[in-house]
């Protein structure tokens, strides 16, 4: 078996208790399936935030991956896949492609958000760079993160300064 921490952080802003730290066994080969992880193994109903699960790798390899996504099933759903790294992959820069606005309108609920987590134990400054897809700057932000802090933006357009943008084909720049 494998005997692990999995352990759950906030987002900043959110009001839940953070850092909330649940053991979990696995045997060996199992595969688990956990619904809805934040409620039913955190109980953080309505938050968001990152998980992190420490283990001893002399026992054996893990491998996670997450799928966040809107609305609740059996409805059809949008969202996307996020697989587990170690902490030592932690990326000091990256790019993200196919970046898309709707220019502020949410009557069709189209937007692009990006969160970042700070792995490490000091503070990190992160620079997001917004392009449209000709390369031109459409806006930044630079923020301090603390030590293992995670946070979100929503509609990263709106967020570094360029919420009237339509597009379907930005990328934007983190490091």
């Amino acid at each position: 078996p494998l005997n692990l921490i999995a352990r759950y952080r906030c987002f900043s802003g959110i009001n839940c208790a953070s850092p909330v730290e649940r053991p979990v066994t696995l045997g060996a080969r199992q595969a688990v399936l956990q619904n809805d992880v934040v409620r039913t193994l955190f109980d953080a109903v309505g938050t968001a935030g990152t998980i992190e699960l420490s283990y001893d790798p002399a026992l054996g390899d893990l491998s996670a991956t997450s799928r966040t996504y809107t609305p609740s099933l059996p409805a059809p759903t949008y969202g996307t896949g996020v697989p587990a790294l170690r902490e030592a992959d932690a990326q000091l820069s990256a790019f993200f492609l196919g970046l898309a606005s709707d220019g502020g309108n949410r009557s069709s609920g189209f937007r692009s958000n990006a969160g970042v987590y700070n792995p490490s134990d000091g503070s990190v400054e992160v620079t997001l760079k917004l392009y449209d897809g000709n390369g031109t700057l459409l806006g930044s932000v630079t923020r301090t993160w603390a030590a293992k802090e995670a946070f979100q933006y929503n509609d990263v357009f709106i967020a570094l300064g360029a919420g009237t943008t339509v597009t379907r084909n930005a990328f934007m720049e983190v490091s």
